[in-house]
């Protein structure tokens, strides 16, 4: 039984750091080939060069890795397009579907991946062999470092909305961002971030959440180039591009892009200027005159991200999954038992509020679960939407706590009942037993905190 394993792990799957979003690609004079390679695992992955149509002399060539999530190579046609167009021959395949997934995928095995499409570019006509580097945005920025640090013959490194913190780190600063721009205050905060993150994690179904960057990037000697946008709500700019100064040895610059977003777009187009900046610096390293390190002005952050700590034993899967279990069941022994005694003609004693606790308990606790769930699975690269929002909380929110509040009145007045009946005293004490761990729960995912 895996509900609560599975619980969220739709939410991670639909709240990527990086979704793949077509964009407008009309770039003119930029033709196209079929190219593809194959994996360790002996997986075919296909794709496109792009080139310039009247390319002269050997090329710098650049393969691209996408962001999170099952990127095809069609993903990437305005980004690959757009820097053909500078001079590059670009390289765009498909990810792999083997070993990849919403809640499984090795970054090693991703990097190899890239390698081995570095070695199939380097072979094409055209290109030349000693300048081909590659370049990764939002998971590919985890991606492309790794690579570099396997193979020399990795070139270069184009780092684009690069997170250079842990995914777990990276993944809760991008949920509290879109919390916050929902208007959401309050402790409902960390129940809607953190909080199910850990549940993930414990439960196996954060892939790579504690990968650490930054031994990786001690060791990349390549020229590096690493573009943010400004206004990037995703990855966490200022301090991803800090960490990268500090960590990367050799040459290192950091370009911000003004009005960029997550996707370095604006609206359906590459954000203007980008191109250029990535071509013109791939040109200066492919003429061995690599440019000299520049580094803009950092933008400013709404919030520092924060470390998340490690699921605590009340936090694990199965823990929360038996509670929850036991809060949806214990109160039906109540009406079950009296059933059982009017099946066998004896006295059924009726206490209005034990029978109104009977159904608050698992309605409320169901009802709430439903609601992170519908709005978890629902959030996208785009934002969190909880509903309307009064005071900091959703009403939906709200409502479910109206009923918490009035299920703590419910089993305080069901448990003074219990000392006036001794024959429903064990029928009461499951029923209450049940509500009892529905109030530590309803601490816990913040129904009963104001």
């Amino acid at each position: 039984m895996r509900p609560l394993r599975c619980l969220f792990a739709a939410a991670l799957a639909t709240l990527p750091l990086l979704a793949a979003v077509p964009a407008r690609a009309d770039v003119p004079d930029v033709v196209t080939s079929p190219a593809d390679f194959t994996t360790d695992s002996g997986e075919t992955l296909r794709g496109l060069v792009y080139t310039p149509r009247d390319a002269a002399g050997p090329l710098p060539g650049m393969v691209l890795l996408g962001g999170s999530g099952p990127v095809k190579h069609g993903a990437l046609v305005a980004e690959a397009k757009a820097f053909a167009a500078q001079g590059i021959a670009v390289f765009a395949h498909d990810k792999r579907t083997r070993g990849y997934s919403a809640s499984h995928r090795d970054y090693a095995a991703l990097a190899d991946d890239a390698v081995r499409a570095v070695a199939m570019l380097r072979g094409r006509p055209g290109v030349d062999p000693r300048h081909v580097g590659i370049w990764g945005i939002s998971e590919g920025g985890w991606v492309a470092p790794l690579a570099g640090a396997r193979s020399a013959q990795v070139a270069f490194l184009v780092l684009a909305s690069a997170p250079a913190l842990t995914p777990m780190r990276t993944e809760n600063w991008n949920t509290r961002n879109k919390i916050h721009a929902a208007g959401v205050r309050g402790p409902l905060v960390s129940v809607l971030s953190d909080r199910p993150l850990r549940i993930l994690e414990d439960a196996g179904t954060f892939a790579e959440s504690r990968y650490d960057p930054r031994p990786v990037l001690a060791s990349v000697t390549q020229p590096v180039l690493a573009v943010y946008g400004s206004r990037d709500v995703q990855v966490p700019a200022a301090e991803s591009a800090k960490a990268l100064t500090e960590t990367i040895g050799g040459h290192v610059s950091v370009r911000i892009m003004a009005g960029g977003d997550h996707l370095l777009r604006e609206g359906a187009a590459i954000l203007p200027g980008y191109p250029e900046v990535v071509g013109g610096w791939v040109r200066g390293v492919a003429s061995g005159r690599t440019p000299a390190p520049v580094v803009d002005a950092l933008p400013d952050q709404r919030a520092q991200s924060s470390t998340v700590a490690l699921a605590a034993p009340w936090e694990r899967w199965r823990v929360q999954l038996a509670v929850f279990v036991l809060i949806v069941l214990l109160p039906v022994a109540y009406p079950i038992g009296a059933l059982i005694r009017w099946l066998r003609r004896r006295p059924v004693a009726g206490h209005t509020a034990a029978r109104t606790l009977a159904v608050l308990v698992p309605l409320t606790a169901l009802s709430a679960l439903t609601y992170l769930y519908v709005v978890l699975t629902g959030s996208d690269y785009r934002g969190i939407y909880p509903g309307p929002v009064l005071a900091g909380r959703p009403v939906v929110w709200l409502i479910l706590q109206t009923m918490a509040v009035a299920t703590v009145v419910a089993t305080v007045l069901t448990a003074r009942q219990v000392g006036r009946e001794r024959a429903d005293r064990a029928r009461l004490g499951v029923l209450l037993g049940g509500a009892a761990l529905f109030v530590v729960w309803a601490l816990y995912w913040g129904l009963l905190l104001p």
